[in-house]
Order: structure tokens, then sequence, then C-alpha cells
């Protein structure tokens, strides 16, 4: 049984905090440059993540496949795991802060001299909490993977509640997105602490061949990710970011919404996927998944069509809050859609996705991402002509149809007998 409500729950709270504060956000800052910053801000920190991240890759199926064989030895492996992942977070933190300039320009050289320096303040604080962020990504999937859940959605949501704190304060005082940034670093600094003090086994160190072999594949599979995850990321933020407002911040505000609706529904269901294939892959009984698999199918494209369809129809409220004219509203509205298309496949595609991980098939993700990033950015490139301020919605919905195809295709000839 995939789907657990009580999971549901706690990814509804979670995601919650979120919504909040990008309603807050938008009540507050509109579709001003403090709005576009505070988004385009944390799009380029998950771009960073998705660097940051490589090493964890594969850390879940290593530590669930020596827990099947030794207790003792999986608790060393995870806590020199915790460990190699705050020097990683450490080492990475410093390269962003070298190279920040290359960086800035890679994402966002669209951005006038103005929102570019306020940017450059605000991603200064912002982008310290990568130290904390990569370790407790390992101690969070610990936790997944011995079933304490709860814990593990309460210790994501706590950077989310600080920035909820400082919203609130923006109400009764003077707002200064700067804070934002330093609310975020102190929550993920606070969920590290709690975490490493709350298992207190991480306390020894052996960096063996189980921890090498594991970093090296992860980054081999992540590699193939990257392809996808960061240089998507990089067409996205350099096509919005020279829009002009109020495009610019209505683009990021939905696919903020978009991300946040695609977090709720799938994220809970995709933590117990890989807990099950993992198992089913070490019973060698994969042929199990399959009626997992359509039962995934008929519930997301049901869920998702219905979401977009009462999301469509609920847009126009949004004048209410802060007031857009009507091409505005007719631009997130088909935003929107495009967006929920993009979300309805990835939830169908991740399970394949899940099955190619844990054989640590990084060809097709090579193969996938290139295509992926090969036809967005051509069509982006060349179609904008065409489409206008529609182009990216309609690239990125053409693109996630091939590599939906793909994924799934290949996990079915190769592992899904």
């Amino acid at each position: 049984m995939i789907y657990k409500w009580r999971y549901n729950l706690y990814s509804i709270l979670q995601v919650s905090v979120g919504g909040i504060n990008l309603l807050l956000l938008y009540r507050i800052f509109g579709t001003s440059e403090q709005s576009q910053v505070f988004l385009l801000g944390f799009s380029v920190l998950l771009s960073m993540q998705f660097i940051g991240l490589s090493c964890n890759e594969q850390f879940i199926y290593k530590y669930i496949d020596i827990k099947c064989k030794s207790e003792h030895f999986s608790q060393i492996f995870y806590s020199t795991y915790v460990y190699v992942s705050l020097m990683l977070g450490i080492v990475f933190y410093l390269l962003v802060l070298i190279f920040n300039k290359p960086v800035y320009n890679l994402f966002i050289s669209g951005l006038n001299v103005q929102t570019y320096n306020l940017f450059n303040k605000y991603f200064n604080i912002l982008s310290l909490s990568i130290i904390f962020i990569i370790p407790n990504n390992v101690i969070q999937a610990y936790l997944n993977a011995n079933s304490k859940i709860g814990l593990a959605y309460l210790s994501q949501s706590i950077p989310n509640i600080f920035i909820l704190i400082g919203f609130i304060s923006f109400l009764y005082f003077e707002s200064n997105i700067i804070n934002l940034a330093y609310l975020f670093l102190i929550g993920n600094t606070i969920v590290f602490i709690f975490l490493f003090m709350f298992k207190k086994n991480i306390n020894k160190f052996s960096l063996d061949r189980n921890i090498l072999e594991t970093i090296k594949s992860s980054l081999k599979i992540r590699t193939a990710h990257n392809i996808h995850n960061f240089l998507s990321l990089i067409i996205i933020n350099n096509f919005v970011s020279g829009l002009p407002l109020p495009e610019s911040s209505t683009f990021l505000y939905t696919k903020k919404v978009s991300d946040t609706i695609f977090g709720v529904i799938y994220n809970p269901s995709n933590r117990l996927l890989v807990n099950l294939i993992s198992s089913y892959k070490l019973e060698n009984n994969l042929f199990k998944i399959k009626p997992v698999l359509i039962k995934n199918t008929i519930i997301m494209s049901i869920v998702f069509l219905f979401i977009g369809a009462g999301g469509f129809i609920l847009i126009p409220g949004l004048n209410y809050i802060y007031p857009l004219n009507t091409s505005i509203i007719e631009w997130i509205g088909i935003t929107f859609s495009c967006l929920m298309i993009v979300n309805l496949l990835m939830a169908v595609e991740i399970p394949y996705a899940i099955i190619n991980l844990a054989f640590n098939a990084s060809r097709i993700f090579f193969i996938s991402n290139s295509i992926y990033i090969l036809f967005l950015y051509i069509f982006v490139r060349y179609c904008n002509f065409y489409f206008g301020h529609y182009t990216l919605a309609f690239g990125l919905a053409t693109v996630q149809i091939v590599n939906f195809i793909l994924i799934r295709q290949f996990a079915i000839l190769s592992y899904i007998k």
C-alpha cells in the first residue's frame, strides 16, 4: 500500500507552511523586484542543491542493502556519511562563494543592475544554508528508511516556519527581504543541530569501500540527473529574468504553486515507493511492482487533472488579493495548466525512474536528460517568436512528454518482466 493518508497529512502540513509563505510574499511584495529576488534566490539555491546533493543520490539504497545484512555496519555507514556530507557542504559553499559572479551570470543574466545588486546581497546569506542542507538530506533519508517519516517532514518544515515568522513580522514592522535569508539559514542550522543530537549514535567514522562506492555511483547517477535539473533551471531562470515585471514574478509564483501542489500530492508516496522498490529488488521480485505502477498512474491522472481544472477556474480570484490585468490573469491560467501537465507526467514517470535508479542505470538518464535539455533549449531559443511569453510553459510540457516515454519504456523493457 503506497498511499497512506497519514503521510499525505504530513505533506499537507509541511507544504501548507510554504503555501502561506507564498501568499504572504504576494500580499506584502506583490510582483515587485523584492518578490522576484526572493523567488529567483530559492530557484538558484535549488540549482546549487542539485549539485551539492550529488554524493547523496544512492545513500538510501546502499543503506537499506547494508541494513538487511548488518544493523551494526549500517549505523557506521550512516554515521560516516553524515560527517562526509557536512564536509562536502562546507567545501561546496566555499566554491559558490569564490565563483559567485560567474554563477549569477549563468543563472540571472537578464536582471537589471538594481535588482542584480539586491540579489547579490540576498544570495550571499541564503547560500550559507547549503552547508547544512547537504547533511540534513542524509539524516532525513535515514529517517525515511527507518519509517520515521513524520520527523523527516517536521525537520524539512522548520526553515520555512522561520520564513513564515519573518513574513508575519513584516505585516507589523518594516519589511526587509535580506532578513528572510538569515531566517532560512537559522532554520537549517537548528534542524542540523537537532537531528545530530537526536541520533546520538552519529559518533563513528569509517571511510571504507562502501562509502567510496556509494559516492562514486551517486555521482554517476546524479551527473545524469543534473543534465536535466541543473541545466533546465539555467534555461528557465535566464528566460524568466529577462521578462519584464510583472511577468517575471508571476511566472515564478505560478511555478512555485505548481511545485507546492506536486509536493503535497506525490512526495508521500514517493518516499514509500523508494523503500518498496528497494525491497522488491533485494528479493528479486520486481514484477510485484506492476499493480502499484498501474494504480499510481490512475490516481495521479485523476488528481492532477482535477486540480489543474479547478486551479484554472479559481485563478481570476487572484485579483482580490493583488490587482492584475486581464492579460496577466490569462497568462497565469495557461502557464498553470501547462505546469499541471508537467506534474502529471512526472508523477507517473518517477516510479519508473526509481526502478532505473535502484539498478544504477545511469545510461538512460544521460540519454533522456540530454534530449530533454536539447529540446528545451531549441524550443525556448527558436519558438519564442511564435509563442512569446508562453514559450517556456509550452516548452516544459512538450519536453516532459518525451522524457516520460523514454524513462518508462527503458524500465519496462529492462527490469519489469
